[in-house]
């Protein structure tokens, strides 16, 4: 549900595709803060078990907050 600038879509279509013309899901920063706090958690869990996964978890973050990949 994150778009390229990281911001996020608030919901997805049956059919697992993002939901862009509903009235309540609108991209937006705020909408995407529960998605940001499960990446976070998410990376906290996997960057020693599945590094890939942690990785890609990690990119999304940082998409969001515009940061540094070096941090």
């Amino acid at each position: 549900m994150e778009t390229e600038d990281g911001e996020f879509y608030n919901f997805v279509l049956a059919d697992h595709t993002i939901n862009r013309t509903g009235k309540t899901s609108y991209k937006s920063f705020v909408g995407g803060l529960r998605a940001v706090w499960s990446m976070s958690l998410g990376y906290r869990v996997f960057k020693d078990i599945d590094t890939a996964f942690a990785s890609r978890l990690k990119s999304g973050i940082v998409r969001t907050f515009h940061i540094s990949k070096h941090c």
